[in-house]
């Protein structure tokens, strides 16, 4: 609705909003962040199988396991622990943008990280939880 808006002002009215075209990328910003949970969710993230193809079940899952633990909650808990102090940061110095007429409150997106990468990881461990009981419980 935003993008209709700001097309529909610009084009037809010949009237720009530097407001609308901030709350517009803070929008994709705020989908992509959660959509990175919402992913991981829901199994749906991107795959390159060309050799675990070839593995058996159990290889598998040890990958994930390892890259779970290891690569996706490394990252999540690496973002998580810069992010905080930058938005903290932002929060504390009133941080709004710098465009002359764009959105204050910059420090809301900015720990909207926090928040997403807080997502992401419980959504990581809760995987970590399924490929364990896989790996280590008899059928």
């Amino acid at each position: 609705m935003t993008i209709v808006l700001q097309v529909l002002l610009r084009y037809g009215f010949g009237v720009g909003s530097i407001m609308l075209e901030e709350t517009q990328w803070h929008l994709y910003a705020v989908g992509f962040m959660l959509g990175l949970s919402f992913t991981e969710l829901h199994e749906r993230h991107v795959r390159i199988d060309v050799l675990a193809a070839g593995f058996n079940s159990k290889a598998r899952l040890w990958i994930e396991l390892l890259g779970t633990g290891g690569f996706l909650l490394g990252f999540s808990l690496l973002v998580i622990w810069f992010a905080v102090p930058f938005a903290v940061s932002s929060w504390e110095l009133g941080e709004v943008s710098a465009a002359p007429d764009g959105l204050p409150y910059r420090w809301v997106l900015k720990a909207f990280m926090v928040t997403a990468f807080v997502l992401l990881a419980l959504t990581g461990m809760s995987r970590l939880t399924r490929i364990w009981k896989a790996l280590f419980t008899s059928p």
